[in-house]
């Protein structure tokens, strides 16, 4: 089962940025890029999965060092409001393939600080991105996942990096939609 970390960025995720419909009102993300016909859902996964490893794969999840490695990679600032007691950035981005969006977000708790980066996009096969993701990261196979009143599917493969650092996997494929949000936590203890 998901964090109460990693279940609260979902649902912040998904009530601030409808991957659906990001277009229109410049307080929502602008719409992903369809990805070209001649663009196969193995080729648009590892991309997307490329632009998640060089964005969120730093030695420490810090709000600022992320921030910074958005701006250094030309990202645009997605504007939008963060939740109470949430500091969030958004980001929009692009692969070859198509668009993504990074999504950046800070937390105090009892436990500590907690930050997680995250990239969300449309994918061609939402089950093709989850083998690839396993593979490419080295995750454990046969995780269950926990499904969401909404249908949405959250594989949480647990601590990749001692002692705090969580990786997890949401599809939105039981609405019959190929969208993707990959995702690493993790917690600060004492901050």
């Amino acid at each position: 089962m998901p964090s109460v970390f990693t279940r609260t960025l979902l649902s912040a995720v998904l009530a601030t940025i409808s991957l659906g419909a990001m277009a229109a009102p410049p307080a929502a993300p602008a719409a992903p890029a369809p990805m070209p016909g001649r663009v196969t859902p193995q080729v648009r996964s590892m991309e997307v999965l490329r632009a998640f490893a060089k964005l969120c794969n730093a030695p420490q999840l810090t709000f600022d060092a992320l921030s910074a490695r958005a701006t250094a990679a030309g990202m645009k600032v997605v504007p939008g409001q963060a939740a109470a007691g949430v500091r969030a950035g958004r980001w929009s981005g692009a692969v070859p393939s198509g668009d993504f969006v990074l999504l950046v977000d800070e937390t105090r708790g009892i436990k500590g600080l907690s930050t997680s980066c995250g990239v969300a996009a449309e994918v061609g096969d939402t089950e093709v991105f989850r083998a690839a993701a396993i593979k490419t990261m080295s995750l454990r196979a046969g995780v269950q996942p926990d499904i969401s009143t909404e249908g949405g599917r959250t594989f949480d493969f647990g601590i990749v990096r001692p002692p705090s650092t969580r990786i997890a996997v949401r599809d939105f494929k039981p609405k019959g939609l190929n969208r993707v949000m990959v995702s690493v936590s993790s917690v600060a203890p004492g901050h």
